[in-house]
């Protein structure tokens, strides 16, 4: 059953400026993305630096979150470290019962066209780390829409990707289809994201859950790779 969240951060995003754009996340042609290990941690890593990259982005973001630019950038750095740490927390084998969240997050991107006049692109990705090697499961959820935000997913017009890792890993990222994002004719837009984290185990799995909505107008040339 989908478990509809309420817990929405909402993102004002205006007309970017190209010198302050940031690389497109990188996704498969082919739609679904499921990284673990390694790899899992060196993109979502490059997920938050391209937060930092863009004094833009980080502006937007440390409003959409009530905070001051510096404290933002705090926060991201943060989640940096975090990273680093899981990339030193490594391995693989037996699963451990013992395995708990280390850290859990959602981000959503919104892609350049790859020719002006075309719809842009958005994709979601749902981040896991556990404490120690577990069977993970990830559950990362799109859906887009023109104008301003009504409220509440429409799961029968969404992509989804549901994802459980076959070994041990500590570390699980899944990204979802490509969805396309289309304009109303005030150039309005507005993306919705959710993500399910669950450590499965033989006794009772263990879940977190993380949901974000994005929406803003763009200047008819598509959106400016900003995300959340």
């Amino acid at each position: 059953m989908r478990v509809v969240l309420t817990a929405l951060v909402l993102l004002g995003l205006a007309c970017a400026d190209p010198e302050v754009l940031v690389e497109p996340i990188e996704t498969d042609p082919a739609g679904t993305v499921v990284y673990s290990g390694p790899e899992a941690i060196t993109r979502y890593t490059d997920i938050l630096e391209s937060e930092l990259a863009s004094p833009l982005m980080l502006e937007r973001m440390a409003r959409a979150h009530g905070m001051s630019v510096d404290e933002r950038r705090r926060k991201v750095n943060e989640g940096i470290t975090v990273l680093g740490k899981a990339a030193a927390m490594q391995s693989s084998g037996a699963c451990d019962a013992s395995s708990r969240f280390f850290w859990t997050d959602l981000s959503i991107a919104i892609l350049d066209p790859l020719f002006e006049g075309l719809p842009g692109e958005a994709v979601a990705s749902a981040f896991t780390i556990a404490t120690k090697p577990a069977i993970l499961r990830n559950y990362v959820y799109i859906e887009t829409g023109r104008g301003i935000y009504p409220g509440g997913p429409m799961y029968d017009s969404g992509l989804d990707n549901d994802a459980t890792s076959d070994r041990c890993v500590t570390t699980w990222l899944v990204h979802s289809p490509t969805a396309f994002v289309y304009a109303d004719d005030a150039t309005c837009f507005w993306i919705y994201g959710e993500s399910m984290h669950r450590i499965v185990k033989a006794g009772r799995d263990e879940e977190r859950y993380h949901s974000s909505v994005v929406q803003g107008c763009w200047n008819g040339r598509g959106p400016r790779n900003q995300g959340i």
